[in-house]
């Protein structure tokens, strides 16, 4: 029997290897379309599926550890459900990890399942472009039902950074819901090209937060809020409380509030602040705004630092600087100090003010000479686009002495084009000068107002005092 011989070519040859390679590529690019897909790498895989109905499961800080691996890879979850089964305490590594999970973001569902993850430490210490930081980087899904316990510190020395800092995002585009923050947030940074927005929840909010509450304590001389520092347009703020300090100080230009440092076309809704706040542009839900305000009350006390006056300080119960927004139905039962202007609702008010109430003592701080004051139950000054409509002032209105004190009980300094209509002064008005001028009007350049309370003047060898029952004195 003849054997026969099989000769292979090269060129045979040549095309298996093609062939071989051929297949590799296409088995290596069907893994990878399978993990972007929402798949994880078999050595991530945690128990469970990932469905609303059987979620991955966090069992312990080595799960946290590769729910951050995969972020740092690039994986959002997007589409996934995390549940946290036990309460965790992080470790000095998961810290290290979380710190460098800056840009990466997260779009799956994690459900906190009421139990609390403590031990959480970031410390920037390192110059960036632009990061943001907290137990998510950057959330563009939902987090809920989770208590976490921190601290965040920013090194005073960074520069040229642009930094967002919260203890559970450092941006929420997405939706935070049902959640708790406790801990601390320090920032005092010495050089003028780094920023730092910081939020007891979140740094910046472009979607929803939610029912949820912070009980954060910051120092900073940054753009600070209790809840948030900006607030984009069209994102909200609902139910949610402030119970934390938020303080600077040394003053600065940067606006500090309970709920949300710079509300700009958001909305803010049904939210209290409980928190001592303390700054150069301090108010108690928001700092700066020009979206609305609704429903929401401080009780806390509200102040300016104790140094010299620029003439520029702001110290409101509800809003310093309120821009081309209503605030409505609105509440302030806490102690309000300032230095230039000082009041129960807003500071300045360039917006409409509708059924707000005033019940706290406001008062000029003695310790400081700053030129000029604008004291008033409701508003400091009433700018030309102001309006205040079916508003009261129950409390107390106080200024010492000082070069010029325009004090009234709903506004201190009433732009001539502004209005103040339906209002109801019931605090007492009490002030020191030299010179007193005082006006009575309640129906000239304000309509249907009504004055139930007295006061009183005492003259002291300097200062000018023009006050108002309704208001102190009209600017031209």
């Amino acid at each position: 029997m003849k054997t026969k011989k099989v000769s292979i070519s090269i060129f045979q040859i040549f095309i298996a290897i093609i062939v071989i390679a051929i297949i590799i590529v296409v088995i290596a690019v069907i893994r990878n379309i399978t993990n972007k897909s929402g798949s994880i790498p078999k050595e991530e895989q945690f128990a469970g599926s990932g469905s609303v109905e059987d979620p991955y499961q966090i069992l312990s800080e080595e799960d946290l550890q590769k729910l951050y691996e995969s972020i740092l890879k690039g994986e959002s979850y997007q589409g996934k459900s995390f549940k946290l089964i036990n309460k965790l305490e992080l470790s000095k590594e998961l810290n290290h990890n979380i710190k460098t999970t800056a840009k990466p973001i997260f779009e799956g569902v994690f459900d906190g399942n009421g139990k609390t993850i403590t031990g959480l430490v970031i410390n920037i210490d390192t110059s960036v472009i632009e990061e943001n930081y907290g137990l998510f980087g950057i959330n563009k899904g939902t987090i809920n039902n989770l208590r976490v316990i921190g601290q965040i510190n920013v090194n005073e020395d960074l520069e040229n950074s642009k930094i967002d800092v919260g203890i559970l995002a450092g941006i929420n585009e997405g939706t935070i819901s049902s959640c708790k923050v406790e801990g601390s947030i320090k920032a005092n940074v010495n050089n003028a090209d780094t920023t730092v927005k910081i939020g007891g929840i979140a740094g910046i909010n472009k979607g929803k937060i939610e029912n949820s509450s912070s009980s954060t304590n910051i120092n900073s001389n940054q753009q600070k809020g209790g809840i948030i520092a900006l607030n984009e347009k069209n994102s909200e703020i609902i139910n949610c409380a402030n119970n934390g300090e938020i303080i600077e100080n040394t003053s600065s230009n940067y606006y500090t509030a309970g709920i949300c440092a710079e509300n700009i076309l958001g909305k803010i809704t049904s939210c209290n602040n409980n928190g001592r706040i303390q700054g150069k542009l301090a108010g108690g839900i928001a700092g700066n705004t020009t979206g609305n305000i609704t429903s929401c009350q401080n009780t806390a006390e509200i102040s300016n630092l104790d140094e010299k006056s620029n003439n520029d300080e702001i110290s409101a119960g509800i809003v310093a600087m309120v821009q081309s927004a209503i605030i409505e139905n609105c509440k302030n039962t806490g102690k309000i100090y300032g230095l230039t202007d000082i009041a129960g609702i807003a500071g300045k008010n360039n917006g409409n003010i509708v059924q707000a109430t005033n019940e706290g003592e406001i008062l000029k701080q003695e310790e400081v000479i700053a030129s000029k004051v604008y004291i008033g139950g409701i508003t400091g000054t009433n700018l030309e686009q102001g309006k205040i409509s079916t508003s009261k002032n129950n409390g107390a209105v106080r200024s010492s002495s000082d070069n010029l004190v325009i004090l009234g009980g709903i506004c201190g300094l009433l732009y001539n084009n502004s209005i103040v209509e339906n209002c109801e002064n019931n605090g007492n008005l009490y002030g020191q000068a030299k010179i007193v001028t005082p006006n009575e009007d309640l129906s000239e350049k304000c309509s249907n107002c009504v004055n139930n309370a007295g006061g009183q003047i005492d003259t002291v060898e300097n200062g000018e005092l023009q006050i108002g029952l309704i208001y102190g004195n009209i600017k031209e």
